[in-house]
């Protein structure tokens, strides 16, 4: 599986951008669409690094070697870390955060784009919350990221509810 810093980007971290770009920066999916999304994405990830296969809609492990990421190391911790051949759907639902206290991935996969270069994470003061965060695209990487036009540095991609 390609690094990131050969500008490819992971299947989740594809899936990320293109739900938050559209015009007035908010996500094209709802919060648990985009969720139960990233957790597909992130075990597919897995399925291709040959970590994971999935035999009659059951995850089985193939192999314990280190990911090449952290997002996906916490993900195969998670996976190691409960008996073998529990169900896709299970995993799908657990992953993308139904009854956890973990970082939820809409929040884990923009900081895993900002430790590759591709966003730029701020955080804002506004008038009706203590603070929002915004992602925009680096001016470095924005035109060399697979699938994607060049964006304006300063474009955001996504931005607290309500206007700050």
């Amino acid at each position: 599986m390609p690094a990131q810093s050969n500008d490819q980007l992971y299947l989740a971290d594809d899936l990320w951008l293109i739900a938050h770009d559209r015009p007035g920066h908010k996500s094209w999916l709802s919060e648990r669409a985009l969720s139960v999304g990233l957790a597909g994405a992130l075990l597919a990830e897995l399925v291709l690094a040959e970590r994971l296969t999935v035999k009659a809609g059951r995850l089985k492990v193939t192999s314990r070697t280190p990911t090449p990421d952290s997002l996906m190391h916490d993900v195969m911790a998670a996976v190691l870390s409960e008996p073998d051949g529990q169900d896709v759907r299970t995993w799908l639902e657990a992953l993308a955060g139904r009854g956890s206290e973990e970082v939820p991935l809409r929040t884990a996969v923009p900081a895993r784009l900002v430790r590759a270069g591709v966003l730029q994470r701020e955080e804002h003061r506004g008038c009706c919350e203590p603070r929002c965060t915004i992602y925009r695209r680096t001016a470095g990487r924005a035109g060399r990221v697979s699938g994607y036009a060049a964006r304006p540095a300063t474009r955001p991609l996504s931005r607290c509810r309500t206007s700050c």
